[in-house]
């Protein structure tokens, strides 16, 4: 329907997103599901708005970098973020409405709470360190395609990079299918070729398909 053009403009735009959300990314959210204790009544609310404070400029920031990001993958001002941004902020407004316990919303004359969850941020820096490792790691390789080449060759190296993980996929189930019919059929198929003498060969044959099929 979109095209490799089209795939990549949109490629762009996420990730920009992605870059924009690794390098500010807190980690709060993360540390309060993972922490030891239940967070305490006030403690959402205040990871809440710490989050709500990060996604505002982060926005605005992107809106303002578009026509630099435009030129810089060869866009040629087909680059709009605003329908992104849109999209964010309505499923920010749709996922606190519709959770049983709402983070309360404080109004802006009131202040920002920040208070109640230091005890997070020491482990939200490793969350942070695993976030810009798995960007150099998995969106890198998007970036120089995208700068050097366009947007047309970044949509084709997308969609060739999905097609094989597909085919990887399907490899993978296949010979997963295979391995355990060989394990299903071991018995008889030792009793057929090999004779009753070798059945207590079965179970080592059974982890031995196993390990085949890791080994692939």
């Amino acid at each position: 329907m979109l095209g490799p053009a089209a795939v990549g403009s949109v490629s762009v735009a996420l990730l920009a997103v992605a870059i924009a959300e690794a390098l500010s990314d807190t980690g709060l959210a993360q540390a309060v599901i993972q922490g030891e204790h239940s967070p305490t009544k006030s403690q959402p609310g205040a990871v809440w708005t710490m989050l709500t404070a990060r996604g505002i400029p982060i926005s605005l920031l992107l809106v303002a970098l578009s026509p630099l990001l435009s030129s810089q993958f060869h866009l040629n001002g087909s680059l709009v973020l605003l329908q992104l941004v849109a999209s964010e902020a309505l499923k920010t407004t749709l996922t606190w409405a519709t959770m049983n316990h709402r983070p309360p919303i404080r109004p802006v004359w009131t202040g920002i709470v920040w208070t109640g969850i230091g005890q997070y941020v020491g482990f939200s820096r490793w969350i942070w360190a695993s976030s810009v490792i798995n960007l150099l790691l998995n969106k890198f390789d998007k970036v120089v395609v995208g700068k050097l080449l366009g947007p047309a060759q970044l949509g084709g190296y997308q969609m060739s990079s999905r097609l094989i993980n597909i085919y990887l996929l399907v490899a993978a189930l296949g010979l997963a299918a295979f391995v355990e019919v060989l394990r299903l059929v071991a018995e008889p198929l030792f009793s057929l070729i090999l004779g009753a003498a070798w059945l207590p060969a079965v179970p080592l044959f059974r982890i031995l398909v196993i390990n085949m099929a890791s080994v692939r």
